[in-house]
């Protein structure tokens, strides 16, 4: 049993169980106390399920190796996973692109990459799109395997013109829409120029 005390109310709280840096268990859904509430949770370590499997490059087959994957409740991850969004658990594959994610309870998750980049970071290159596939963890079973193919370094590159037909001389943001999916993903404009990505491929209208 454990307490936290002296806690302010109408704030959102985060809580998660962690042993050294892994990300044990974490509770999926913001918390916020009302003036004077006490709330009591129950949370079950090695009751749920486990979730491993693999991440391969679509171009080639090759391993995802040494890149964190993401396990999110699946209300909580439509489109790619944004900035702000914190996982429910984390892994890192190893060198043949494995993870494992360990008493999962039963229900409907999301599993694909994790972000590796702060909020105003340019994309790198050879970046995947953090997209997660949705995974379904049945009652009573013991084991899960799920293998994610992902994408690397598709991007849209381009400019925004005026009317008379010169390069937009500001910055800001810039949306696209996959047509397939219904996904909503958004890209950086600089001086006129944007980098719009990473992206799964498709068809993409941008606004």
């Amino acid at each position: 049993r454990w307490e936290l005390a002296d806690l302010a109310p109408n704030v959102g709280l985060k809580l998660a169980v962690l042993r050294e840096d892994e990300v044990l268990l974490r509770e999926p859904d913001r918390l916020s106390l009302a003036p004077g509430e006490t709330l009591e949770l129950e949370w079950r370590l090695g009751a749920g399920a486990t979730i491993s499997g693999t991440v391969s490059i679509a171009d080639d087959g090759a391993p995802l190796a040494q890149h964190p994957v993401w396990l999110l409740p699946a209300g909580d991850a439509q489109g790619p996973f944004q900035f702000g969004v914190s996982p429910t658990a984390s892994a890192v594959t190893d060198d043949a692109g494995r993870f494992s994610f360990e008493d999962v309870s039963p229900g409907e998750w999301k599993v694909g990459p994790g972000r590796v980049r702060g909020d105003w970071e340019m994309p790198k290159p050879d970046e995947v799109v953090a997209l997660g596939q949705a995974v379904t963890v049945p009652d009573g079973v013991e084991r899960v395997e799920v293998d994610l193919m992902v994408y690397r370094g598709l991007f849209i590159r381009g400019e925004v013109l005026t009317p008379d037909g010169e390069r937009l001389s500001r910055s800001g943001w810039i949306w696209g829409h996959s047509i397939e999916s219904g996904m909503w993903v958004n890209g950086q404009v600089t001086d006129g120029r944007f980098l719009f990505g990473p992206l799964v491929p498709g068809t993409y209208t941008l606004t």
